[in-house]
């Protein structure tokens, strides 16, 4: 392993977002996203690093403030809650520097890997999902809902679950994010 990382592309986007972070905030946001989500996300053939997206956090506590989108992708229950509050239509709309809605974020957050970030994840679907936020709304990138990611991906069986539960959206499939 590489300087503690298991791996060299790690390791390189851990000293591209600590570089970036002080020159160019946009930058070091989408480098640590692309730790965060998988290149099914990010564009690309990337895989998620959670380990190394949380020890970035660790050394720059304030990297995902400041953001409804970032706060998606940490769990921070209270930011979502304010963003909401703020602007109630939030939650259907994509957001953030990859145009993901909300629940996307969420559920296919790498971060549910890491004990310390799970529980805060699962809190923050239910949050959604009890706001009203859509399971079966879509990203551009992947064409994937929430309700997809959450069949698909293992790591969070809680989430699996609330997804499964949660009542199937009526009308049009709803999409959303960046045009590519």
């Amino acid at each position: 392993s590489e300087y503690g990382f298991p791996s060299w592309h790690e390791l390189r986007s851990f000293v591209l977002v600590r570089r970036s972070r002080t020159s160019d905030r946009a930058a070091a946001t989408y480098e640590w996203l692309r730790l965060v989500y998988a290149g099914d996300i990010t564009g690309g053939t990337g895989r998620a690093s959670p380990a190394a997206a949380a020890r970035l956090l660790e050394s720059e506590p304030g990297l995902a403030e400041g953001d409804p989108s970032l706060a998606c992708a940490v769990g921070d229950e209270a930011a979502l809650r304010r963003a909401i509050e703020a602007d109630p239509g939030w939650i259907g709309r994509a957001d953030g520097p990859l145009g993901l809605p909300p629940l996307v974020a969420v559920a296919h957050s790498s971060l549910l890997t890491q004990p310390v970030y799970r529980e805060r994840l699962i809190g923050c679907t239910r949050l959604l999902l009890d706001r009203g936020a859509d399971p079966d709304q879509t990203d551009n990138v992947a064409g994937m809902s929430a309700r997809d990611y959450a069949r698909v991906d293992t790591r969070a069986p809680a989430i699996a679950k609330m997804m499964a539960d949660a009542p199937k959206a009526t009308g049009r499939r709803a999409v959303a994010g960046p045009k590519l």
